[in-house]
């Protein structure tokens, strides 16, 4: 996500502006979590589960950092370890090895970052529902060597669809998705699993899945995104045996 730079209230480390463009934008921020958090609170109006993150600048009145912020949210349960499996999984893509997690609260609701026991930042559960942690990224730069390939940001934006239908209960869930995915390799970006029930009698399973959509070289237009949905549901017919809710 890409926030502004200018938050609303502080205390007395924040840097206030002489001329601020209104008082909700009076300050300089000093994290990324103020604004993550008001990111995550607005996604979880549409989903279950948010996770977002933000590469941006920090203000102190000394100096300026640049920093990686990453939150999760959500509506059920606690991601929290969640969250610190993608830190994990992030400080090994970058070949990074010599790292550790220390704990400095005593319910673990506080974690230090460190490699190569330099202090990169802090991994936070802020309640049951909500998590974020804050990297330097000029920590980073120091700590990692060798050249690093990275997938850029699409050019184009996402179309989302779900869809619900009716199974058979031995049909497996892995399959319908595998499947699905194949009917267009190049538009069908990722599915995700959004509902799945079987009721009392076990003659069906009832399944949701949330479909998303993107081109490489264009926005994708409504009529487009029909062509493949109703391509997904022969599937589902022919296929599985599906009946579509």
């Amino acid at each position: 996500v890409y926030n502004t730079s200018f938050v609303g209230s502080g205390d007395t480390s924040l840097v206030e502006l002489a001329n601020p463009i209104s008082e909700e934008k009076r300050y300089l921020r000093g994290n990324l979590a103020y604004s993550l958090l008001e990111n995550i609170r607005e996604n979880l109006k549409y989903y279950d589960e948010v996770l977002l993150f933000e590469v941006g600048h920090v203000f102190s009145k000394k100096e300026e950092y640049r920093m990686l912020g990453i939150a999760i949210g959500t509506t059920q349960n606690d991601y929290f370890f969640e969250l610190k499996g993608v830190v994990t999984s992030l400080l090994q893509g970058l070949g990074l090895t010599d790292f550790d997690f220390m704990v400095q609260e005593d319910d673990g609701a506080a974690v230090t970052v460190r490699v190569d026991g330099k202090h990169i930042g802090e991994l936070r559960r802020l309640d049951d529902r909500r998590s974020i942690v804050e990297l330097h990224m000029d920590v980073l730069r120091e700590v990692v060597s060798g050249e690093l390939s990275y997938e850029p940001f699409p050019k184009y934006p996402a179309v989302m669809r779900d869809i619900s239908f009716l199974v058979p209960p031995q049909a497996r869930i892995g399959d319908i998705v595998q499947a699905m995915q194949l009917v267009n390799e190049h538009l069908i970006q990722d599915i995700d699993l959004v509902d799945e029930y079987t009721g009392a009698d076990a003659d069906r399973q009832s399944i949701t899945v949330r479909i998303r959509f993107r081109a490489d070289d264009h926005t994708l237009n409504t009529a487009e995104v029909d062509v493949e949905m109703e391509r997904v549901v022969v599937l589902l017919q022919n296929s599985f045996g599906a009946e579509i809710r």
